[in-house]
């Protein structure tokens, strides 16, 4: 959508520019005014990518569970490789599938709430409703905090499986490379995110030999925590000062309880903290074998606060923000140290390894690809300037990954292109060789640059 809106924004330009020229001609108009007549155009198609989320979220409620979002495939097509090159190796990072809750604190304060309002019959009709399915998603998330739900491990799957079907010359033109190097965080939603993709891939390609590893030297750099959390601190104070001044929990709160003036006391004093909670406990309900969006029952400028606050919040923890313009790279280094260092094994002569797979978490992810700078990541953006020009459910849902895809020569000349969420991508200030495809060389001097 952003896409379509930057090119309509551009004819649009070059249209009013056209108008301008012909309108000098025959009004000698100042360029006062003709730079008025521009900004006026140019500010209204502003506005309106800026809007552009509320339209998505009006028409699919669950878009506005932010990086809780699921993993949502589309089909692609591969633009084809200069000729003479053919795809030998695969590096990928992936983040797990869909899950449940990360911690319980947030389903704790809901069914406490929720329990009392319904026992004292302070639910209205939606507050019913939506306690009724909320309820059916406690049940099933009961002993299963932060693990994969059913549809987490149907995304990993699926992305296995369209890796083996799709690059299948990687691991069936070579017959010396058959090995499968997969190394994963020591979270349980990450290492069956890690056995579910396998088996994708085992479903479609056999005879591959696998390496599973895990343990806290790997978590280390797959799940790089930096001391202090400057990000989450940050993001943090910047998330509950937009939340004091722009949501509305009175008007949320209104729309489930036929009274409010208990709810202050009950949950300790402080509104918006409970807002919060409730909001990131409803996101996860599409994410459980139940399959609920419990979003659906948020009036809608209450459910577009929620995820503005969580959004820009989201950028600003792990992104190219201008808030902590060197906290991604610190975040990303060792990931992507580990990264460059295993596609040059990969890369010498004789090597078995026809993919390096790692599963990971949202955390370094979206740190790795900021600092790369891939496509829609490139920007730097402090909190205010986030909403309407990047979007997470978009880049850091569920299952999100990347993908450095290498393709050789009789010459052993090397090209790689780059995936992001299986389509293909660029980085903007970088050129490429042909198409989206890099020489690896550029490409690797580019990252050992960005981290030296």
């Amino acid at each position: 959508m952003r896409k379509v809106l930057e090119m309509l924004q551009y004819k649009y330009v070059d249209s009013v520019l056209n108008e301008t020229n012909s309108y000098i001609c025959r009004k000698q108009a100042t360029v006062k005014h003709i730079l008025l007549i521009i900004c006026i155009f140019i500010s209204a198609f502003l506005s309106a990518e800026a809007q552009d989320y509320r339209e998505i979220i009006r028409n699919n409620p669950a878009w506005a569970a932010s990086n809780l979002y699921q993993y949502v495939y589309s089909e692609t097509v591969d633009t084809p490789a200069p000729k003479g090159y053919k795809p030998f190796y695969i590096n990928h990072y992936g983040r797990h599938g869909s899950r449940y809750m990360s911690s319980s604190v947030e389903s704790d304060a809901v069914r406490e709430v929720f329990a009392y309002a319904e026992a004292e019959g302070l639910l209205t009709e939606a507050g019913k409703m939506f306690w009724r399915d909320a309820g059916i998603v406690l049940e099933e998330q009961n002993g299963a905090v932060g693990m994969l739900t059913s549809k987490g491990a149907e995304e990993l799957y699926g992305i296995g499986e369209r890796m083996g079907r799709r690059f299948s010359l990687i691991f069936k033109g070579d017959r010396f490379r058959k090995t499968v190097k997969c190394v994963s965080s020591t979270s349980p939603r990450c290492l069956i995110s890690m056995t579910k993709f396998t088996d994708g891939l085992k479903d479609w390609i056999k005879g591959l030999e696998y390496c599973y590893i895990t343990g806290a030297d790997h978590y280390a750099y797959l799940a790089y925590h930096p001391e202090p959390e400057e990000g989450l601190i940050v993001s943090g104070d910047k998330e509950m000062a937009f939340r004091r001044a722009e949501s509305l929990p009175e008007l949320l709160f209104a729309h489930f309880f036929t009274e409010t003036d208990w709810i202050k006391d009950f949950v300790g004093g402080d509104i918006y903290w409970f807002e919060r909670r409730l909001y990131q406990f409803a996101c996860v309900g599409q994410l459980t074998d139940y399959g609920k969006c419990l979003l659906e029952y948020f009036p809608e400028e209450p459910l577009v606060k929620n995820w503005e606050a969580r959004n820009a919040r989201f950028y600003v923890a792990y992104a190219n923000s201008k808030e902590l313009p060197h906290y991604a790279t610190q975040v990303a280094t060792p990931l992507l140290k580990k990264i460059i260092g295993r596609i040059d094994l990969a890369l010498q002569h004789g090597s078995p390894v026809a993919a390096d797979l790692c599963f990971g978490h949202d955390v370094t992810l979206m740190p790795l690809i900021s600092h790369i700078g891939i496509r829609g990541m490139h920007e730097r953006l402090s909190f205010e300037e986030v909403n309407g020009r990047w979007d997470s459910a978009e880049f850091i849902g569920m299952g999100s990954n990347i993908q450095f895809v290498f393709y050789r020569n009789n010459k052993g000349d090397i090209l790689v292109k780059i995936l992001y969420n299986e389509k293909e991508t660029d980085i903007p200030a970088l050129k490429t060789f042909q198409g989206p495809y890099y020489r690896w060389e550029d490409l690797r001097n580019y990252l050992v640059q960005s981290i030296s």
